[in-house]
């Protein structure tokens, strides 16, 4: 039962051996066929091709992926919301809208952003389904919110004649308690 195993096995592994040899021999073949067909076509110097890329390299600028900027603008919402700069790896990539955007966010919407699923954030930047509470990403709706803010921030506090001020508990030899 095992030599028939072996056999079975060796067969096997000259079956693969031979495929990989056939593909080899087919891309040689090919590539004849194309040079052929292509009398006058030089080989650029690989030295060039070399220039070339690292050209192409200096000029191309990275564009971070979507589900990295979601993950970018949430790092940065959690270190807003706690008060704390966000690091730069963190807005690395984020446009300026979206900067202004949560810069105008307030504590409860920044919360939102922290704690919201990646796919609704997604579907609320593509302004398709809403984050209930959360300010929508529109350049109209980000300005008209900044000025409604400053609007209110402008207007005097005065405290409800109803609500006394609670002078809270102190004890006199350690001043008030929080």
């Amino acid at each position: 039962m095992e030599v028939k195993m072996r056999r079975i096995l060796k067969a096997i592994a000259k079956a693969l051996a031979a495929v990989a040899v056939l593909v080899a021999v087919w891309v040689e073949s090919l590539g004849r066929f194309v040079l052929r067909c292509l009398p006058g076509y030089q080989l650029p110097d690989p030295v060039d091709i070399v220039e070339a890329y690292d050209e192409a390299a200096v000029d191309a600028k990275v564009e971070p992926s979507l589900d990295k900027k979601i993950a970018g603008i949430q790092a940065a919402a959690d270190c807003l919301f706690r008060q704390q700069a966000p690091a730069p790896e963190m807005i690395e990539g984020l446009s300026p809208k979206t900067m202004t955007w949560l810069g105008a966010l307030d504590a409860d919407m920044l919360l939102a952003v922290a704690k919201a699923k990646p796919e609704d954030l997604r579907e609320h930047f593509a302004l398709r389904r809403q984050i209930r509470g959360l300010l929508r990403y529109e350049d109209d709706a980000i300005a008209e919110y900044r000025r409604a803010v400053e609007a209110d921030q402008r207007v005097p506090k005065r405290p409800s004649p109803r609500r006394k001020q609670d002078p809270g508990f102190s004890l006199p030899a350690f001043g008030p308690v929080c």
